[in-house]
């Protein structure tokens, strides 16, 4: 990949002046040796003519300062689903206009730094992204659901990773008291004693708030005929048993 202009010495050192070397990649664009990704990137082209590099590769590269991954992508890479998502949600501090490469499209959401956090770094073809964990990406799934992952997957994550390990309801817990969405704390709590019983969703008795309002557990779908759980004050207005046919699946 080149990266514009950190890379521009790098191409002045074989060609030998800023000149030059301009000119030489407008010739090698208009060849298709390199690929535009966005303004000022560029894919290069192996000798048979391929292209290697994967959008989820490229996000570290092109975005630059603080950011995570989230959502779909990241409930991928972190084994909690199979779907495959052709869109990529990164969180970002500031405004960057979003781009797509190879059929896959990245989407920036702005949010304040200190709102980005629950992610680690790792490393693809030697370019680094921030993944957010299991908690996060599920946090950030279920609370916003335009991001692209429905209830039923983050209901599928959910019961991965607490199958996966022990410990992870109680580090759920933690990031649902840090992300600091009442309602949202309600809607997991009820799908985490439903899924593990009582006392593993206990943790989140503390995060259901003051609030006396129901919250529905299927945002925007009707509520006509719903069940109201009075532990979690959460609307069922999906039956919880069409939420797991993942089960079926082993």
């Amino acid at each position: 990949m080149i990266l514009l202009p950190q890379d521009w010495s790098l191409i002045d050192a074989v060609t030998g002046e800023r000149q030059r070397s301009r000119v030489a990649v407008h010739r090698l664009s208009r060849a298709g040796w390199l690929r535009p990704i966005r303004r000022g990137a560029y894919a290069v082209r192996a000798a048979n003519g391929s292209i290697r590099i994967s959008a989820l590769e490229l996000v570290g590269a092109l975005t630059g300062g603080p950011h995570l991954l989230t959502a779909g992508q990241a409930l991928a890479i972190q084994r909690l689903s199979d779907q495959a998502f052709r869109e990529l949600v990164v969180v970002v501090p500031y405004d960057q206009a979003s781009w797509s490469w190879l059929g896959v499209r990245v989407r920036y959401v702005r949010m304040p730094e200190s709102e980005i956090w629950g992610g680690r770094e790792e490393s693809f073809s030697d370019l680094r992204t921030t993944i957010a964990s299991p908690e996060r990406a599920i946090l950030d799934s279920l609370g916003h659901p335009r991001w692209g992952v429905s209830i039923s997957q983050v209901v599928e994550a959910i019961d991965r990773a607490s199958r996966r390990d022990p410990a992870f309801i109680d580090q759920f817990a933690l990031a649902t008291a840090r992300y600091g969405n009442a309602t949202l704390a309600r809607r997991l709590g009820f799908l985490v004693e439903r899924l593990q019983g009582p006392d593993a969703a206990r943790a989140f008795r503390a995060l259901r708030g003051s609030t006396h309002a129901s919250a529905d557990l299927l945002a925007q779908a009707p509520r006509a005929g719903a069940e109201l759980d009075s532990r979690w004050r959460v609307s069922e207005n999906v039956p919880f048993e069409l939420l797991v046919d993942h089960r079926q699946l082993g």
